[in-house]
């Protein structure tokens, strides 16, 4: 194998054999707990390579410049870190970082990159990640969702179905499981946790989650999966998708096993409190004490809410989150992605990250509700111009089609107090949170 240098420059100079074509190149992603990135680039040629010429990666990227808060869009050049050339295959080792636009798996990456080689544009591109490609894609018409089907002889087999935050919302029937490590459910070692074999299902919403239509989705793939075990059916998710996971329990309280809302922003109904109480279903909940996203008293009036019910509820609370491959000038930044804990399933002991952040024990939380009024009414954003910017109260210009009036916008204040217990799974009597939910059963 001949081992190329590259130098970090806009044209990379490789070795090239006279007359020798590329015939195609694949884009190479990996899922991250902050997303999927494209690291390196496998170009075949139809001949051996042994002469010099240039090569050339670009791409067109739309992404969120949140200094301007707007989308933005600009042709980037990557710059290769290493090639490495053996008979008449190229692989581009590619740099990245966490967060990063330029190295993002875009979904539509095969149309936006731009590959030329010896002066040659390489037109058939593909794009692979045997992560999400084992996922396989379904769409009834009403919700698209992806799914993991495991190579299994066992006649019962549970099922987790994830529910995606805000970030993930779309049609592209991608972002819900490569936007974070969604795909950690389903390695050999996690699957381990739940007999060897588990489904993993996860849908993707516009708008918010439809749990009637995901619920029709859920029963779609248990008639055509007759293995998986109806007592044993998770629902989870995360920020949004942690409400959602709330909003589908409170409509189908008889239906799961369990359930772990993670920063969830929503709320259990008193109605199906007392139906978990009756059935038993426990609920499992996560969160960051330091997300300024979705406050820790979510899961604080959760808690109580369940407990007071006489159901059964276990809570994990963590300091802070670290979040493996993302800048140490980070930590503390990113408090609302506790999901990673959970996709990484958990013990919340030793020295690594879920271990040193884990809050053991009591913990209160107290604070304040804040909520806005507009002229003594509840305050509907709905209702303003549709080309406000919600951070900016200059562009506010109308409320429900009268002018606006800064006057009448008014906050109250509701202070709170919520105490919770923090447990690790140890506590439970498991290793791993991901002991804990396999063994849960209706």
């Amino acid at each position: 194998m001949k081992k190329l240098v590259c130098i970090l420059v806009a044209t990379l100079m490789v070795a090239l054999c006279a007359g020798a074509l590329a015939d195609s190149a694949t884009l190479n992603a990996e899922p991250f707990d902050w997303g999927e990135a494209i690291t390196s680039i496998t170009v075949t040629f139809d001949e051996a390579p042994a002469e010099i010429t240039d090569v050339k990666i670009e791409a067109t990227i739309t992404y969120m410049d949140y200094s301007v808060w707007a989308n933005v869009t600009e042709t980037i050049e990557r710059e290769p870190e290493e090639c490495i050339l053996e008979g008449n295959t190229l692989t581009i080792k590619l740099p990245y970082e966490a967060l990063d636009s330029k190295c993002t798996a875009y979904g539509n990456a095969t149309e936006i990159y731009v590959i030329t080689v010896n002066g040659q544009q390489i037109t058939d591109l593909t794009m692979v990640d045997p992560a999400i490609d084992a996922f396989q894609e379904f769409d009834n018409g009403t919700c698209h969702y992806r799914l993991f089907v495991p190579e299994t002889d066992a006649e019962k087999v549970p099922m987790v179905v994830w529910l995606h935050g805000s970030g993930e919302q779309g049609t592209d029937n991608r972002a819900q499981i490569s936007a974070n490590l969604v795909t950690n459910w389903a390695t050999p070692e996690s699957q381990a946790h739940f007999g060897g074999a588990c489904y993993i299902m996860a849908p993707q919403s516009q708008g918010g989650h439809n749990v009637e239509a995901e619920m029709a989705a859920i029963l779609e793939v248990l008639e055509k999966y007759p293995n998986i075990d109806p007592n044993r059916i998770y629902v989870g998710g995360c920020s949004m998708g942690g409400g959602g996971t709330m909003n589908m329990i409170n409509t189908y309280p008889e239906f799961f096993a369990a359930a772990f809302p993670i920063c969830a922003a929503g709320s259990i109904t008193e109605e199906a409190a007392a139906a978990f109480a009756a059935n038993g279903m426990p609920v499992y909940l996560i969160h960051s004490i330091d997300d300024g996203t979705v406050n820790v008293s979510s899961t604080g009036a959760a808690y109580e809410l369940l407990k007071a019910a006489g159901a059964t509820v276990y809570a994990t609370l963590f300091d802070m989150v670290d979040t493996i491959g993302v800048p140490a000038e980070m930590d503390g930044m990113l408090g609302h992605w506790s999901w990673t804990y959970v996709h990484r399933n958990f013990d919340a002991k030793g020295d690594d990250e879920d271990g040193t952040n884990f809050h053991a024990g009591e913990y209160v939380i107290t604070g304040a509700d804040s909520s806005n009024l507009y002229n003594g009414e509840p305050f509907d954003y709905g209702k303003l111009n549709e080309d406000f910017n919600w951070m900016d109260q200059s562009t506010w210009t109308t409320y429900d089609g009268e002018a606006f009036d800064p006057e009448l916008l008014t906050t109250i204040e509701t202070p709170y107090e919520y105490t919770v217990y923090s447990s690790a799974p140890a506590e439970l009597g498991y290793e791993t949170f991901f002991d804990w939910l396999g063994a849960q059963s209706k």
